[in-house]
Order: C-alpha cells, then structure tokens, then sequence
C-alpha cells in the first residue's frame, strides 16, 4: 500500500510540473501570436502603400498620354 501511496505522490508532483510547464508555453505562445499580428498589421499596410504608388504611378502616366 505504501508503494501506491509512493506512486500517487509521485504522478501529483509530475502533474504539477506539467501544468506549470504548460502556463508557461501559453504565455509564450500568446507573446509569439502577438509578434506574429503585429507583423502582419506591417505587410499589409507595406503592401496597401506599394499598391497605391503603383495606382499613382499609373494615373500620372495615363494623364501625361492625354492632351490637355
């Protein structure tokens, strides 16, 4: 009986050790899908930015082709 008592000790301690384990990746996790947003909010407005030089770039042109 002692052993089973040994054997329940032992998987407490080691499910204490996994759950902390595991509030620790949460929050790493959490920090990374933060990084993760905020690179994506700057692609995006890289790529808005981009996308409307082009669209400026071609209206100038298009006006210059046009007597006026």
């Amino acid at each position: 009986m002692a052993d089973l008592g040994q054997r329940v000790s032992s998987l407490e301690a080691r499910v204490d050790n996994l759950e902390g384990w595991q509030r620790t990746q949460n929050g790493t996790l959490q920090r990374l899908d933060e990084k993760i947003d905020r690179n994506l909010k700057w692609s995006i407005a890289t790529a808005l930015s981009a996308g409307l030089a082009v669209i400026s770039l071609l209206a100038s042109l298009i006006m210059g082709m046009w007597p006026g």
